[in-house]
């Protein structure tokens, strides 16, 4: 049985982890965050304290370590960047550094943040360019998780599900259409979203595959923030006419957003790993959450 270490397991990702790795008996789990759940396992840990980060390590001994522990408001990472910097690159530096020392297999969960949006089309062997401090973080994370040749780098996109978190995009479209609020989503930044349970299973493929190095992990569907509400109230059957469209300089935002990251697959379809559709995670949404469950908040 082979012992995984995810970090920030009380976050979206890693809830979702936990959940895929703990259908395969093969794994037993153990998780840091902030403020744990108090099951079995589960650590409490400032990921920028490497004296007890070093001491859980000592503990768990892990064959796998994944890092999906993050600050992802781009907003927050922009106004408080000592923060960012503690969480997103120190925090990152630390568990790289104990994962060496253990030979753990390691994974760092990136960004497509780390382009700036202004070609579109994005391989894994495409320059990056941040244009937020978010994207800063996680690129100067990703050379020195690079510099360890256990490293699998994910790049995903934009994540999302419900019954994780309420922070990811559609859960908030999801609570406010379930008020009957209107909302306002951004018709011009362009990005193709993943459900956090088939990025999941997705990385769980490649560490199965022994892959290392750089992956991008998305979903086949290029669309726009607006196109994306849409999409899901259609599919659930909420009030479309509720999501209004609004462009990006008509935000009050402060960090700058790529607005075009197409994540181009290849190399994850090379690797006999499937890209799913937006109407293929809606489903899987739907077996999961009743339409009643949906429309209460």
């Amino acid at each position: 049985m082979k012992k995984i270490l995810i970090c920030g397991i009380g976050g979206q990702l890693g809830l979702s982890l936990k959940n895929i790795f703990s259908k395969d008996n093969k794994y037993q789990i153990h998780g840091i965050d902030l403020n744990p759940d108090g099951s079995s396992n589960m650590h409490s840990c400032d990921i920028a304290n490497k004296k007890d980060l070093s001491n859980i390590f000592k503990k768990i001994s892990p064959d796998i370590v994944i890092n999906a522990a993050a600050l992802v408001n781009a907003e927050i990472c922009e106004e408080k960047k000592d923060l960012t910097y503690s969480i997103n690159y120190l925090g990152n530096k630390n568990i790289l550094e104990l994962s060496k020392k253990y030979s753990s297999d390691f994974v760092f969960i990136s960004s497509y943040y780390v382009f700036d949006g202004t070609k579109k089309e994005y391989y894994e062997t495409s320059t990056p360019t941040p244009i937020n401090y978010y994207g800063i973080m996680k690129l100067l994370a990703e050379q020195d998780s690079l510099s360890y040749e256990k490293t699998l780098v994910i790049r995903p996109g934009k994540i999302f599900s419900l019954g994780y978190d309420l922070r990811n995009f559609i859960a908030r479209t999801q609570q406010s259409l379930a008020r009957n609020e209107k909302i306002k989503a951004i018709n011009d930044q362009f990005n193709n979203p993943i459900h956090a349970d088939f990025l999941s299973d997705s990385i769980k493929q490649l560490i199965e595959k022994g892959e290392k190095g750089i992956y991008n992990v998305a979903g086949k569907d290029y669309v726009s923030n607006f196109e994306f509400a849409k999409l899901f109230a259609k599919h659930f059957n909420f009030n479309e006419s509720l999501i209004d469209s609004i462009k990006t300089d008509e935000t009050n935002q402060i960090a700058q957003r790529p607005k075009n990251v197409e994540l181009k697959l290849d190399k994850l379809e090379k690797a006999g790993i499937k890209a799913h559709s937006l109407e293929k995670m809606f489903e899987h949404m739907e077996s999961i959450f009743s339409k009643n469950q949906l429309f209460k908040v």
